[in-house]
């Protein structure tokens, strides 16, 4: 929530169960695996909490705000920060004890060439990505794929690899997060169009204009795509 805190609720009573305060406001929604909630935040760090009782498992530094939400494939959680960083965490990872008040320290003095052994990478990094210059939109995750809009960019990057498999360039920002069914996505735009893009190689397969930018997410039933616009408009496109 905005005042920094996560909160569970019983979804039937809606009594709060527990709640863990952040360093920042809490922008995203949380994303819940194998009894673990994920969640990003306004300030530097993003969060794996036991979702029973709340406790702090994990405090992944992200350097930058995260805005949009986890995703997780396998054992695996991909973060994506608002200044367009792709990082890949490992899910069951722990951070330990007094780790960022430690580390920063301990990474100046073996800077500095004293007598201290390397410093290790941090708990739960797996590796990273540099993807655009900033990032809104919540991505999705196949076994093998990540699809995000970035800038003014729909990506598909390999997970194998860490590579780029296509973009797709709109003319306008996107900060819609996309929908996959079967092998296509579908994605809104600041340009106001909503667009149809084969997954496998990235090409357009039509689009629609609307009468104002997209910024909210389709979703797609009975195959029907459903799209809001911001000319106040519900659209309905089969």
């Amino acid at each position: 929530a905005g005042d920094y805190y996560v909160y569970a609720l019983d979804a039937v009573t809606g009594r709060k169960l527990w709640d863990l305060e952040t360093e920042g406001r809490v922008n995203s929604s949380p994303t819940v695996a194998n009894g673990i909630v994920y969640i990003g935040s306004g300030s530097k760090f993003c969060y794996a909490l036991n979702a029973l009782s709340g406790r702090l498992r994990l405090e992944f530094m992200s350097y930058s705000p995260v805005f949009s939400s986890p995703a997780v494939s396998g054992e695996t959680v991909y973060f994506i920060t608002a200044s367009g960083y792709l990082y890949a965490v490992d899910g069951n990872a722990r951070t330990w004890l007094w780790e960022h008040e430690i580390k920063p320290y301990w990474i100046q003095l073996w800077a500095f060439g004293l007598p201290v052994p390397t410093p290790p990478p941090q708990s739960g990094f797996l590796w990273g990505l540099k993807l655009g210059r900033t990032v809104h939109s919540s991505p999705i995750v196949t076994d093998d794929t990540l699809y995000i809009g970035s800038d003014n960019k729909l990506l598909a990057i390999d997970l194998q690899s860490q590579q780029k498999r296509w973009e797709f360039e709109a003319e306008g920002v996107i900060s819609s997060s996309p929908a996959l069914v079967d092998t296509t996505i579908y994605v809104g735009s600041e340009d106001g169009r909503l667009y149809a893009v084969d997954a496998t190689t990235g090409e357009k397969l039509w689009d629609i204009l609307t009468g104002d930018k997209i910024t909210s997410s389709p979703a797609v039933a009975d195959g029907t795509v459903y799209i809001s616009s911001h000319d106040g408009n519900l659209y309905a496109i089969e």
